[in-house]
């Protein structure tokens, strides 16, 4: 009876794998980079939409975290110690509400989600 033997050359298969990652640890990198661009800009958006009186409040507005991670924070206080910038952004019973937050957001988000899809579809298209 004879021997059957099949063999598999999978060097070929493994080099691309390879291949793969390293575009994918590079597309990676460009993703953070687009978020962190994003980010960025919401808050300077925030800066530019929110009504100064003092600059207190223009001035608190910035973000923490790292990828993917963050938080956009408004922490300015009044003398009494209250964070106002949630008054400002919704109003009170006694003062209407000055939306800067939320715009900033809604401004920046798209552009940030169409730049993260053309760089996600160029990776998968190979570009």
């Amino acid at each position: 009876m004879s021997e059957m033997r099949v063999e598999i050359d999978s060097s070929g298969a493994i080099a691309r794998l390879n291949e793969f990652m390293q575009n994918f640890m590079q597309v990676n990198t460009v993703l953070e980079e687009d978020v962190n661009d994003g980010v960025e800009m919401m808050v300077e958006t925030a800066r530019i939409l929110v009504p100064v009186a003092t600059g207190r409040l223009r001035d608190s507005i910035h973000y923490e975290g790292s990828f993917p991670d963050y938080s956009i924070v408004v922490d300015a206080q009044n003398e009494a110690g209250q964070f106002y910038g949630y008054y400002v952004e919704w109003g009170t019973s006694k003062m209407g509400a000055q939306p800067f937050l939320w715009p900033a957001i809604n401004a920046v988000l798209p552009k940030l989600v169409y730049r993260i899809r053309r760089h996600v579809k160029d990776f998968i298209l190979g570009r």
